[in-house]
């Protein structure tokens, strides 16, 4: 069961990888070295169908006026945000928007943005895997940070031991 909601961490849209990995290895206590791997594979699996649901999709949702709106908000904000990297970088600019571990970024927003700007798939696959593989890094390093931290801390405080 711990696996399971490990990867469904990993596709809910807001938390990513971003969340996948710290609960994977700070509360499940699974070892690093599967959890990284195994939120990478699930976060970067979803860069072609994310592309095929923004190239297929967005007809219907123009159709609806209420998730018109929507879309057109949420595509806005990701370009906005997403474009100053690719026109600087390209390809690069978009997987290090994909990487940078903050909300709003990520596969999702990525994808989804660089779809409207009409990049090509195969530009947004190749930047989804490797923004993913940069995100995932970035995370295990800090849930490293944390855990070294709190370990660090454990020397100053001492926790009495329960007598009998």
């Amino acid at each position: 069961m711990t696996w399971v909601l490990i990867i469904l961490y990993t596709m809910v849209p807001a938390l990513e990888l971003r969340f996948s990995i710290p609960y994977g290895v700070l509360w499940a206590q699974e070892p690093w070295w599967l959890v990284l791997p195994v939120c990478i594979i699930a976060n970067g699996l979803l860069g072609a169908p994310l592309w095929w649901v923004a190239k297929t999709g967005h007809h219907f949702v123009e159709k609806v006026p209420w998730m018109k709106r929507l879309w057109d908000r949420f595509v806005e904000r990701g370009r906005a945000r997403i474009e100053p990297y690719v026109q600087r970088w390209g390809t690069l600019g978009l997987a290090m928007f994909i990487a940078v571990p903050f909300p709003g970024s990520g596969v999702y927003t990525g994808v989804t943005a660089a779809y409207v700007m009409g990049l090509r798939f195969r530009q947004v696959f190749l930047a989804s895997w490797l923004g993913v593989i940069g995100a995932g890094m970035m995370v295990m390093l800090i849930v490293f940070a944390f855990q070294s931290g709190v370990e660090w801390l454990e020397i100053f405080i001492k926790v009495p031991e329960a007598t009998p």
